[in-house]
């Protein structure tokens, strides 16, 4: 005897399985752009069309109504995942030309700054040296003035 099928609970099924697959397939391909930079598949293009065909289920199947939902939700994400990142390989190494050329400006602009440093350190160790220098002339001139005369002047301690 043939037990009695419940189709809407086998259309649930069926159509939670096609929802898991699908939702699989958008991560696989979200995870291979982050690897990659770029989708290897499908001449670089994620369409919907190539979504359904990496969960394997037929291109037709978000066109059904019980689908709509699901629709949506794979639309949206094409769009944030063309939004966020370069998806084709073209424009993945447009944006990593385009990066390279702010990371060469980054570099130069930091290279000046630190010439500029650079220079001014070599400046200052220059005053500094000059003023030591006549910080020793002071305190020899000082030494010869109480050796002198010490009836004058205090002779305070080294400070080093």
């Amino acid at each position: 005897m043939n037990s009695p099928v419940d189709l809407a609970a086998l259309q649930r099924e069926v159509k939670r399985r096609t929802d898991d697959r699908v939702r699989e397939a958008m991560k696989v391909i979200e995870e291979e752009v982050g690897r990659a930079g770029c989708y290897s598949r499908n001449g670089g293009k994620i369409t919907l069309v190539e979504l359904l065909k990496r969960a394997d289920v037929g291109s037709s199947t978000l066109r059904n109504q019980h689908h709509r939902q699901l629709r949506d939700e794979a639309t949206a994400w094409l769009r944030k995942l063309g939004a966020r990142s370069p998806v084709t390989a073209a424009s993945a190494r447009a944006a990593g030309q385009t990066k390279i050329a702010e990371y060469e400006q980054a570099m130069r602009k930091m290279t000046a700054q630190v010439a500029v440093l650079l220079s001014e350190k070599a400046e200052n160790k220059g005053i500094i040296e000059r003023q030591a220098e006549k910080i020793r002339r002071l305190e020899k001139q000082l030494r010869e003035v109480a050796r002198r005369d010490t009836s004058n002047v205090i002779i305070f301690p080294e400070v080093r």
